[in-house]
């Protein structure tokens, strides 16, 4: 968006810079596992005010990371990044991982995304045990 609160030069919800990156996680056996993933920003005025990422497979994108920056919110960012990304989703079943207390939890609802699971997460901290692999 510009100054004048209509968006600057790019996509139809405003200026974009996707670019794929490529994440890699070593696993125990020696194998690597290899996540291409896509990256989102949102510019105003030059400036990078939020991102988010995707990764798609089988028919499906999950959505994550969506971050933008406080001095930009409500502004339409957030909702300009997922617009960006169901697009480009063409038709594959979109989803996105959200904490239960993340933000903008109303603005997921409001952009038609339901709760479909609820997810645990578990820390290690004592990485001992796999010193072998």
């Amino acid at each position: 968006m510009n100054n004048s609160g209509g968006y600057e030069k790019g996509s139809s919800h405003g200026n974009h810079a996707p670019c794929r990156g490529r994440d890699r996680a070593p696993l125990f056996d020696g194998t690597t596992v290899y996540n291409v993933l896509d990256y989102c920003g949102a510019y105003m005025d030059g400036q990078l005010v939020g991102a988010c990422y995707s990764a798609a497979a089988a028919g499906c994108t999950c959505v994550d990371g969506l971050i933008v920056d406080e001095a930009f919110r409500n502004r339409r960012v957030a909702t300009s990044l997922l617009s960006h990304v169901t697009e480009q989703a063409k038709g594959s079943l979109v989803f996105l991982h959200a904490d239960a207390q993340d933000t903008p939890k109303d603005l997921y609802e409001k952009l038609g995304f339901t709760v479909a699971d609820r997810l645990y997460e578990y820390l290690c901290t004592d990485l001992s045990k796999y010193s072998d692999c």
